[in-house]
């Protein structure tokens, strides 16, 4: 290019760092015109030869010019051609993560140019590059791996891209060979101990059931130690430590006597296993126990008589900042953080900016959708009037007024809000600090005590890798429902998947609508939605529950037992589990 130095830092639609593009692309243009293999194979080898140099002499780019040779290079169309992935986009993307932080951002700087057709075209090329890379060359260890590493490392530019101009869907940058084959039980133990490359410093690729997985295994290993923990204070100091954490639960006042029980525990102990007795009842908790005493708790936590959260049109609950029994919020965020902790999934219906501000995001006008829809019509409404007489037409000030138990209050969003009217210059302002008094100063004491309380339990470094999104998916469960994949995982007793019951039932289920087969997910498992990797991770088992009559089918949630007489027609079965 003949344009100066001056340039270098400028981006216009077709000059970057002083390089023309298009007559780079122009010029790959009249060479593939040409329909010559010798022409092709010899700038296949001028590209890869290119490419190996720029790797050898990365770490001293320090100037964005010098960057040049890395655009032109990406520019190269035979990029697209999964043959010379392995000759051509692995060495170039192993020269880009050899850059230095500085002139990483540069290539960032390029990246960031790119047009959304662009962009999501060269994230998809990087991510096919990373699976067809695993799947034809079987590395050793995918850590290991020079090339692997390099597309993750760039993969990474794209994410921070993405985090910000949401091109792509966040699900894009997961990878599915990666999930597939990592040691997640090694590469968490070098993240978190040991150092070097490892794909949890890259957690954008990886989706929410290996995280899931991560985080069990950091839970487990929590436990044992905490048991081993315990045992060694009994053998060698005389100390009885138990090594779980026990809870005894009545139903008829479980909330209060589990907020007592958990006072009554250091936040250490509350690493330990669970175990929950229930009072009055025999049994060993395998797991059914606990899930049944979270759906409990969980029921008392959001019934309107407890008053510690209200709810919306949308039956979604939110904190009530009314309530000034702090103490219970912060053993209600711990009793939370608990289920998540033992891998339990919760029937609570929280708004998503909860999970958002739980992970440190900020909340938004848009979050207000399932907070108060209502309001951020509004909200939109006054944001898109364009006349200037705002205060007659919406007249509305810098004071709002509520209601708390039936008396009228009122709270001024600036100092001395109520005489100070919304206008057309300052509209903005009234809507961001409504939306801020709603989602964070209104509910500020509620929210800190239960955060406070659910990171007792929820402070380890695996709980880092997720998003907001897979947080909630974590703790609420998906409501993507296949249940072809839920009759290809279903376990029988009395029963096997060729017996004429059984055809019937999932013929029977296969036929209901979306919102029955919720119901009956629901009246089997005592949630209506999908655990993290869908339901052929639900492992629900149909028990044969005597001989044909008009019994109605039974369930054991806890366990996922489905219990079902032998009906000898369809239209019998279909009755009688609908009335269930």
């Amino acid at each position: 290019s003949s344009s100066s130095s001056s340039s270098f830092s400028k981006i216009t639609p077709s000059l970057f760092y002083g390089l023309d593009i298009n007559a780079v692309k122009e010029a790959y243009f009249l060479l593939q015109d040409l329909n010559r293999e010798d022409i092709n194979n010899s700038l296949i080898n001028a590209s890869t030869r290119l490419s190996t140099n720029l790797k050898s002499t990365a770490h001293m780019i320090k100037s964005p010019e010098e960057i040049r040779p890395f655009i032109i290079l990406y520019e190269n169309p035979q990029l697209n051609d999964p043959d010379t992935h392995k000759l051509l986009l692995g060495p170039l993307l192993a020269a880009t993560s050899a850059l230095s932080p500085s002139s990483l951002d540069y290539i960032k700087d390029w990246f960031s140019a790119f047009n959304d057709s662009q962009f999501s075209k060269m994230v998809g090329l990087v991510q096919q590059f990373i699976t067809l890379f695993i799947l034809y060359n079987e590395p050793n260890s995918l850590n290991g791996s020079t090339f692997i590493v390099a597309a993750t490392k760039v993969l990474s530019i794209f994410n921070s891209i993405n985090e910000k101009r949401h091109v792509v869907p966040y699900i894009e940058f997961y990878n599915e060979v990666i999930n597939d084959q990592f040691d997640y039980r090694e590469d968490f133990t070098n993240w978190k101990y040991e150092g070097g490359f490892t794909f949890c410093h890259y957690p954008f690729i990886l989706d929410p059931e290996r995280k899931s997985k991560i985080l069990q295994f950091e839970s487990y290993t929590q436990m044992r130690r905490q048991r081993h923990e315990a045992f060694q204070q009994m053998i060698f100091r005389g100390h009885p430590t138990s090594p779980y954490l026990v809870f005894f639960f009545q139903a008829e006042d479980g909330i209060r006597d589990t907020i007592s029980q958990i006072q009554l525990h250091q936040s250490e102990d509350l690493k330990k296993e669970l175990k929950i007795q229930f009072v009055g009842e025999e049994g060993v908790d395998q797991g059914g126990v606990q899930k049944e005493f979270f759906q409990l708790i969980v029921r008392q936590i959001f019934d309107p008589s407890y008053g510690m959260f209200t709810h919306n049109e949308l039956m979604l609950y939110w904190f009530n900042n009314a309530s000034e029994e702090y103490s219970d919020f912060k053993l209600i965020g711990t009793i939370f953080g608990l289920a998540i902790y033992n891998g339990v999934i919760l029937d609570c219906h929280f708004p998503h900016v909860l999970y958002k501000k739980i992970m440190g995001e900020t909340p938004v006008m848009q979050d207000l959708q399932d907070v108060n829809p209502t309001l951020l019509s509004g909200f939109k409404q006054l944001l898109a009037y364009d006349g200037d007489d705002v205060e007659d037409v919406f007249g509305l000030s810098f004071q709002i007024a509520y209601e708390v138990f039936g008396e009228n209050k009122t709270h001024d969003l600036k100092a001395n809000g109520g005489s100070i009217l919304v206008t057309k210059d300052n509209k903005k302002e009234y809507v961001d600090l409504y939306v801020d008094y709603l989602l964070n100063t209104s509910i500020v004491t509620q929210y800190d005590a239960f955060y406070e309380g659910f990171r007792e339990v929820c402070n380890t470094e695996g709980f880092k890798l997720f998003r907001w999104e897979e947080l909630e998916l974590l703790v609420n469960g998906s409501q993507t429902l296949d249940f072809e994949a839920l009759q290809k995982a279903a376990h029988y007793e009395g029963y096997d998947e060729d017996h004429p019951t059984i055809k019937n039932f999932w013929e029977v289920v296969h036929s209901l609508s979306l919102e029955e087969k919720k119901k009956l997910l629901a009246f089997s498992t005592g949630s209506d939605r999908a655990p993290i990797g869908g339901l052929a991770k639900l492992p629900i088992t149909i028990v044969k529950n005597g001989p044909d009559s008009d019994r109605l089918p039974s369930a054991h949630t806890c366990f996922n037992h489905l219990l079902i007489p032998e009906y000898q027609t369809k239209e019998h079965l279909k009755d009688r589990l609908l009335a269930a």
